[in-house]
């Protein structure tokens, strides 16, 4: 794999690379720093702002992770498109963690809509993400599902993982399909219901600050990935 690393002041880091054996263009995003991740939580707002890929039907998205990802905007579309040059036939997806998964989200529908009017070919293969807390309103949700790209998204959830919650319903926040949620073997899973907010799923919890499942996925620790990348 070849790739190349975008970082900004707000966060917004990650890398675009191209995977020949799928012959696929990835944008990952990383995650909120593990060690910081309570704080995180705990400081998270609830301000919404106008979303332009939906303001005709008037969706809304949450203001500080829509502005983390505008941050780096710029160079993520320059090397989307450096790499959709050299492998026009590659197809394109988006992914991350966190913090990360909220941006991914905004990613994807952002890169369809930049380069599928001048790649009438182009594939989008489905965004898969971890741990994604709520990203816009219900109308944004909505759209997302229906709108945003000619594929469904999966968001996986692991157990009681407590940033899923954030920012609150009760704030005007909706998640959009698909919750892939397990419990403990990852082998067993769900795929729960295209309401997004599936009472049987993780929204059955009560927000807590255990974080300890959010830093687990699909068997992969994020303290210890996150700690070798630091060293």
């Amino acid at each position: 794999m070849v790739a190349q690393t975008f970082t900004s002041d707000k966060e917004c880091n990650g890398f675009v690379g191209y995977y020949p054996t799928d012959n696929e263009i990835i944008v990952s995003f990383s995650g909120t720093d593990p060690f910081n991740l309570k704080m995180w939580i705990d400081d998270l707002d609830f301000f919404k702002t106008d979303y332009p890929l939906c303001k005709d039907i008037g969706c809304q998205v949450h203001e500080g992770f829509y502005k983390t990802y505008l941050s780096a905007v710029d160079q993520i579309r320059n090397l989307t498109d450096s790499y959709l040059t050299q492998y026009p036939t590659a197809t394109i997806t988006c992914t991350g963690h966190s913090l990360g998964a909220a941006l991914a989200s905004h990613c994807a529908a952002d890169l369809y809509d930049q380069f599928k009017p001048s790649h009438p070919d182009l594939v989008f293969t489905s965004p898969y993400t971890f741990g994604l807390p709520r990203v816009g309103d219900e109308t944004y949700s909505t759209w997302f599902k229906s709108d945003a790209l000619p594929v469904d998204s999966y968001r996986v959830v692991h157990r009681k993982d407590p940033v899923p919650q954030p920012p609150l319903q009760s704030m005007g926040f909706h998640h959009f399909p698909y919750e892939i949620f397990y419990v403990e073997d990852y082998t067993k899973y769900t795929v729960c219901s295209e309401s997004g907010e599936d009472p049987d799923c993780s929204n059955q919890y009560v927000v807590n600050v255990d974080v300890i499942n959010h830093l687990h996925y699909l068997g992969l620790d994020f303290t210890t990935n996150f700690l070798n990348c630091e060293l």
